[in-house]
Parts: C-alpha cells; structure tokens; sequence
C-alpha cells in the first residue's frame, strides 16, 4: 500500500512512501521536480455527471501537456534521492516529517494515515494473548 507518491497532489510530492512486502516502510526521496513556465493544472474531483467528468478529462490534458512541456530540475536539498527504510508505521511518519522539516513537500494525509496505522498496530498488540505472533517479545 502507499501512502503518497511522486504523483501525488498534482505532481508535487517529494516522495513515494509505501508498506514494503517485505516488512517495514520505504521512503524514496526525489532528487528533482517537474518545473513549468506556469502551474501544474489541478484536476477536479471526478463526479459521476457527464459535466464533471469531461471537466476532469480537459483538466488530465491539460495537465500532462504540462508535464509534457515541463523540465525536470534538482531539487538541491540535503536528502535528494536518497531512500529509507523505517520498521514501524510510527517511525515512517516521524521520517516523513523530518523529510518535510528539510524542506521537501510531503503531503499531510500521508503522515496523518501512518500515524492512524501506528495507533491501530498499537491497539492490536495491546490486545493480542500472550505468546501470538502479533504479541512483541
């Protein structure tokens, strides 16, 4: 599962984070951004009426001519491209926002999200019988 990618909020997360299937959480730091002569169009929410729907469609085209047309330049911050793996979910939204303290856009929802998987994998060990294999030794 991830919690934000490189294409999140219009293109302008600085980083994928995702549950590894190996365990833990990854974090992949960009190391540039997409740079255009104006902003990235937004896309609207996608409703389920004709209108909004070709709304959404004109503002996707709109926004990968965007990207079409826009160069990809470094992002010149300490932690560009650079890659972390974080045991729990609690460690991988403190990373998150030392991510963001350096300067990186890194969207609230995907902090907000980690933490709740925290609270519920703190839930489910404080509840697990002695000796189970969510029970921490």
């Amino acid at each position: 599962m991830s919690y934000c990618r490189f294409s999140s909020d219009d293109f302008k997360c600085d980083v994928y984070c995702y549950a590894s299937c190996y365990g833990g959480y990854v974090t992949h730091v960009a190391g540039k951004r997409h740079v255009g002569a104006t902003p990235i169009p937004e896309l609207p929410e996608f409703g389920t009426d004709e209108a909004s729907q070709q709304a959404w469609l004109a503002a996707y085209q709109a926004q990968r001519a965007w990207l079409d047309a826009a160069e990809l330049k470094p992002i010149g911050l300490s932690l560009d491209g650079e890659d972390f793996h974080d045991d729990t979910a609690a460690a991988a939204a403190d990373r998150l926002e030392q991510i963001r303290a350096a300067g990186y856009y890194v969207p609230q929802y995907a902090i907000d999200d980690l933490r709740s998987e925290a609270d519920d994998d703190a839930t489910v060990e404080s509840i697990a019988p002695p000796n189970s294999p969510t029970k921490s030794s």
